[in-house]
């Protein structure tokens, strides 16, 4: 086997290494994105920290400002009071008057 040969072989045993270890790395980073937060944000729970159910309330989000009302969580293992932003369900009703 000429020396050019044996260069290539070696280059795509690398190649072939690298790919196999970088695989579990991808799946890793795949995984830590799948792993959003379940439920409502932190600020959503302090906003109704020192309210009543039904309250008017309001909490800054990633996704801005948000207004609505003190509510108890659908989850029935979690009676801490959250704050519901007004928007949250306006899309439900819509379709349900269209339909």
């Amino acid at each position: 086997m000429n020396t050019f040969a044996k260069k290539t072989i070696a280059c795509a045993a690398i190649v072939a290494g690298l790919a196999t270890l970088s695989t579990p790395m991808a799946a890793e980073q795949g995984e830590s994105q799948k792993q959003h937060r379940k439920g409502p944000p932190a600020e959503a729970f302090e906003a109704c920290a020192n309210l009543s159910e039904q309250a008017a309330c309001s909490f800054t989000s990633p996704r801005g400002e948000a207004k609505g009302q003190c509510v108890i969580p659908r989850q029935a293992d979690n009676t801490q009071l959250v704050c519901k932003p007004e928007s949250m369900g306006k899309h439900k009703k819509k379709s349900q008057q269209e339909g």
